[in-house]
């Protein structure tokens, strides 16, 4: 410590004898340097409002911009006697943008489908027919262009659909790169508020931001966070307002600091890129009808504050490939803890005997269902309660006798309901809404049961992965029974990928068992429980590792698991009625018939574009349309599908080197996408009878026969 302190006033004192020596050049900077800051702080005021009011109250007290011989802005810690650039700031940040462009970068791409869709549409969907009528122009493009020089991994060329400055200093690095290259986005992210407050001084930022302006290039701050919540502001802006953009992403760090290391860190291991998404637009519309449908027959639960009950254990089953290793246990101890099931996890309870308290389902398609189906003990059916999600298949919930349903947010007819005036005030007063339930259903189940406000869980196949590459599911499970599927399933282990086991091993993973255990993560950090993760899979940060010879509990049960179901049935559920009106408004024909022609306009009439960045800002003139008020729901069922078709489009145009062929490629993908969007309108118009398995009859014919000649008679499932 002795020794920090003498650098650091050696430092401070070389800096004070360098800063005396240039007394005039400093004193001639500042001139200009509280004339840029009063000139860009009254712009920040009138464009800008939420960030100048953001560091308008801030202070300078520890940085200070300083100059030398050569005049150049530097920035100065000035309890550290340390600066941020050497003796040539201008210099420093070309050579280093040079570099930058010339490869030392870092990406985050999608790559294209192997597959073309085939395999992922088991289900006749114009969104896959679409999806792989797109992915196929690519392929066949590249294969009669393949000689033609393609874009290297890590070559930056000039038009960019996302750029991230992560650290801006003094603002160098954004005058620099974008007079190098040309981004349709812009994130410029410095951590340190003192640090921007100086770069207000040192560049020209009204010049800047309106040529960005002009150029339709946009622009967003996120000043003066940390890194963890600034990756949480750009997730967010990039996942709900242009989530295409999560497939090509550039990023700049202009110096190495723990919150920009850390940030960058956060963006490679936490953004899931491909050509995959929720809510695509046929899944979005069964989503719609199972919600109806369950919704007429089955009681929400209510949300309740307390629960008396809440110190019986409970044992949350999954279907992973340790959950063999405690079948015995569980079998052996079932009367001493509630006991639920999630998904396929029942098929292997059946082969014990051992009958569940509950069961919960997550997919609105009926593969669950068919699972169900090899459940050879027909009591699961009569004594299990079903508690699911509103947007499951209606045959799932119907399998059982009792069943109750909870409200899954980010549903798109939730939306709807949360705008009407019938609706509103019981939906968030009342009913319990579980977040998190995406996209597995052991992570579902978990954040049923918290919210249901029990203290104590003991989870059991709850894996996110496999020691085995090979296993992802347990033994005794109806997958062991498929013929060719379970090799081939949504769920396979993807080489490579490793975390850390709860017993101390390396587990392999994919990008939904990483999700699935980080919505579990935040689930038991929202909650106060005690949770035992006796899964021999990854490790799950708030749980305690338990194997299962580990646990003490021998007090039955019983009697008070049955006065808990009885409790759910009198007191804590209620129905919600959706009335035929509110269905005919929300699903609204001819609005939808007119936002599908104004987006049709925005792509035929650049149909024929000059450059990559007029396709890219196409996007964005359509989701911008999407986000009006009043195309809420609209939006909500579209920006699935379009997600994956923007994300494909922007892969077609980074390519090849040559913007001819870029263009060339991508305005066969557009065409394929204004031919989706007419598609769409037939599907539409019968949107309220698009049950999966009963939506055959709707599909246009040219999607029903490129299904039924492509992808059907490769589908291997076999049903009992």
């Amino acid at each position: 410590m002795e020794n920090i302190f003498v650098e650091t006033a050696k430092r401070v004192e070389d800096i004070q004898k360098r800063l005396q020596k240039n007394l005039n050049t400093n004193r001639h900077l500042l001139i200009n340097f509280n004339s840029n800051f009063e000139n860009n702080l009254l712009y920040l005021k009138a464009k800008l409002p939420s960030l100048y009011n953001k560091v308008i109250t801030q202070k300078f007290n520890q940085k200070q911009v300083v100059c030398f011989d050569n005049g150049e802005a530097n920035l100065l810690d000035v309890k550290t006697g340390s600066l941020l650039y050497g003796d040539f700031p201008i210099k420093q940040t070309r050579e280093q943008v040079s570099n930058w462009i010339n490869g030392k970068n870092v990406f985050i791409k999608s790559i294209k489908n192997e597959n073309n869709g085939i395999l992922s549409d088991r289900y006749c969907q114009l969104h896959f027919y679409t999806q792989s009528a797109i992915e196929k122009e690519i392929e066949e493009f590249e294969s009669t262009h393949y000689n033609d020089k393609k874009i290297n991994a890590h070559e930056v060329i000039q038009e960019q659909p996302l750029l991230v400055i992560n650290g801006g200093g003094l603002g160098y690095p954004l005058l620099e790169l974008c007079a190098r290259i040309e981004p349709s986005f812009i994130f410029y992210i410095e951590p340190d508020i003192e640090t921007f407050l100086c770069a207000l001084g040192v560049i020209n930022w009204i010049e800047i931001l309106e040529f960005f302006e002009s150029n339709d290039q946009q622009i967003f701050f996120i000043i003066g966070e940390n890194a963890e919540d600034s990756f949480r502001i750009y997730y967010d802006i990039i996942w709900r307002q242009y989530p295409f953009l999560q497939s090509y992403q550039l990023f700049f760090t202009h110096y190495d600091s723990k919150d920009t290391n850390e940030f960058l860190e956060l963006a490679k291991s936490n953004i899931s890129i491909g050509f995959d998404s929720n809510g695509m637009f046929d899944d979005a519309l069964f989503g719609i009808n199972n919600i109806i449908h369950n919704s007429q027959k089955y009681n929400y639960l209510i949300n309740a504050k307390t629960n008396k009950f809440q110190d019986i254990p409970v044992a949350i089953i999954a279907n992973g490939p340790s959950l063999d290793n405690d079948l015995k246990y569980l079998s052996e101890h079932k009367e001493n803890f509630i006991t639920v099931a999630c998904g396929t996890a029942i098929t292997a309870l059946d082969k014990i005997n051992l009958v569940p308290d509950f069961y919960v389902a997550l997919e609105r398609l009926d593969d669950v269902y068919k699972s169900l189906l090899y459940v050879k003990n027909e009591e699961i059916f009569k004594k299990t309660i079903n508690i699911s999600v509103d947007v499951v298949h209606p045959l799932t919930m119907q399998k059982f006798s009792n069943a109750f349903i909870v409200l899954k947010p980010g549903e798109n007819i939730l939306e709807f309901l949360e705008n009407d005036s019938k609706n509103s005030d019981f939906l968030h007063k009342d009913l319990l809404i579980c977040k998190n339930t995406n996209p597995l259903v052991a992570n579902c189940a978990i954040s049923i049961f918290l919210n249901l406000h029990f203290s104590n869980y003991y989870l059991f196949g709850v894996d996110n992965g496999s020691c085995n590459k090979n296993k992802n599911h347990s033994a005794k499970s109806y997958y062991n029974d498929l013929k060719g599927y379970a090799s081939n399933n949504i769920l396979n282990i993807l080489e490579g990928d490793t975390v850390k086991g709860n017993f101390d091993t390396q587990i392999y993973t994919n990008a939904l068992f990483n999700q699935c255990r980080k919505n579990i993560e935040t689930e038991i950090n929202t909650h106060h429980a005690t949770v035992y993760n006796c899964s021999n899979g990854a490790y799950i940060k708030g749980t305690i590792p338990k194997h299962s010879y580990e646990i003490d509990l021998n007090i039955n049960q019983t009697e008070s698991k049955l006065k808990f179901k009885e409790c759910l049935f009198k007191h804590n559920s209620q129905k919600i009625n959706i009335e035929q009106p509110s269905i005919d408004h929300m699903l609204d024909t001819t609005l939808f018939n007119r936002t599908i022609d104004e987006i049709k306009s925005i792509w035929e009439e650049n149909i024929q574009t000059k450059s990559r960045l007029a396709i890219i800002c196409n996007m964005k003139k359509t989701i911008n349309l999407l986000q009006q008020p009043n195309l809420t729901f609209i939006h909500s069922v579209l920006k699935g599908s379009l997600c994956v078709y923007f994300s494909l489009i922007i892969y077609s145009l980074y390519i090849f080197k040559s913007e001819t062929l870029s263009l060339q490629i991508s305005e066969k993908c557009i065409r394929r996408l204004l031919e989706f969007l007419i598609l769409s309108k037939e599907i539409y118009a019968h949107a309220d009878l698009m049950v999966q398995g009963q939506h055959f009859k709707i599909m246009p014919q040219k999607v029903y026969e490129y299904w039924k000649e492509n992808v059907n008679n490769k589908i291997t499932i076999d049903t009992p």
